[in-house]
């Protein structure tokens, strides 16, 4: 409301308005049954709002828009509130996560900071997939971290059906395929390589992502717009992205986050066997950084918000790890508890 968002037409971003006008389809085609032909009722809706651009996107994000209209309405208003949903989502999964390692009001105040960071509170106002897309990423993170704890099926399978919705909501949640690798290597666990659920979490994205990316694969490249400076991308892409990451942050919260990522790995109090879940957020973080800079290279803000709860978690790890070291100095200096907060 204080940003005008309630107000404002759907030009925040080039591709909001697609975002929306789709998303209105699918709820305008649910309402019409018996329904008629996909193909014919989309073209007629497009030669009416020329902003269709299903093909280009995959549909998960429109069916949730679609379901969420069907329930409440498709005006702007009710689509700001189901940002709002996966923005306090995202938080409380952060907070669920860090409460039993950081207490829980370290890890309220970390799901308050990550609410109020300037670019989650930019997308916050905008009717586009970011947040979802981060929101399912996180949780496919810690189903991979649940995997590596016990080695069991189910959490595998979970994984895969999360990135693949991740996948099917936009296409950075390809990333996700970076997140078994860099966790095996970072926690040292090669005796995963031989559980059938690492390998059974790849099926539902074979199954469901690779058909629709291929049937889809025109309309896609036709919207993508490559780098025309492949020759210092290795380069370019890297560093853009990682001052991308610091300035998402800010300062203090970048610098206590890369403590505790890099404090984290190399804990060896327990050799081979550091946190999953904390292990897992590390995955995410990298996998993120990784695919935007390397796999497809992307120069936009908005492609590292998967990488703010972790970033967020690790700088209130280092906040914990502190306050345990001055647990002795509590009881004489009371203020120390808010101070550290604030």
């Amino acid at each position: 409301w204080q940003g005008g968002a309630f107000t404002a037409d759907f030009s925040a971003d080039p591709d909001e308005s697609a975002h929306y006008v789709t998303g209105l389809m699918v709820h305008d085609f649910l309402l019409h049954f018996p329904w008629p032909g996909p193909m014919a009722f989309a073209q007629d809706y497009y030669d009416h709002y020329p902003k269709v651009a299903l093909g280009h996107w995959p549909p998960v994000f429109y069916m949730a828009e679609a379901a969420w209209g069907l329930v409440f309405s498709s005006g702007r208003w009710s689509m700001l509130v189901l940002n709002a949903l996966f923005a306090a989502l995202l938080a409380l999964t952060l907070f669920e996560v860090l409460q039993r390692r950081t207490g829980a009001v370290l890890a309220a105040g970390a799901a308050l900071v990550l609410l109020s960071l300037p670019l989650l509170q930019t997308y916050l106002q905008r009717v586009m997939p970011e947040l979802l897309v981060a929101l399912l990423m996180l949780w496919a993170a810690l189903a991979f971290a649940s995997f590596m704890r016990g080695g069991r099926t189910r959490p595998a399978l979970l994984f895969g059906f999360l990135a693949m919705a991740a996948i099917m909501t936009k296409p950075n949640g390809i990333a996700l395929a970076l997140l078994p690798p860099i966790a095996i290597v970072l926690g040292w666990r090669w005796d995963l390589l031989r559980r059938p659920g690492l390998w059974l979490s790849g099926l539902p994205t074979l199954l469901v992502c690779v058909p629709w990316y291929w049937l889809t694969l025109d309309l896609i490249q036709r919207g993508y717009a490559a780098p025309n400076h492949a020759g210092n991308a290795l380069l370019q892409f890297p560093l853009r992205n990682a001052g991308y990451l610091f300035a998402m942050l800010g300062a203090l919260l970048s610098i206590l986050a890369a403590i505790g990522v890099g404090a984290r790995l190399l804990d060896r109090r327990q050799p081979g066997r550091p946190d999953p879940g904390v292990l897992c957020l590390a995955a995410l973080l990298l996998a993120t950084w990784i695919f935007i800079s390397f796999i497809v290279p992307l120069g936009e803000r908005r492609h590292l918000l998967p990488a703010a709860a972790p970033g967020v978690a690790f700088a209130a790890l280092v906040l914990a790890a502190i306050a345990e070291r001055l647990t002795a100095w509590y009881s004489r200096y009371p203020w120390l508890a808010g101070a550290l907060m604030a």
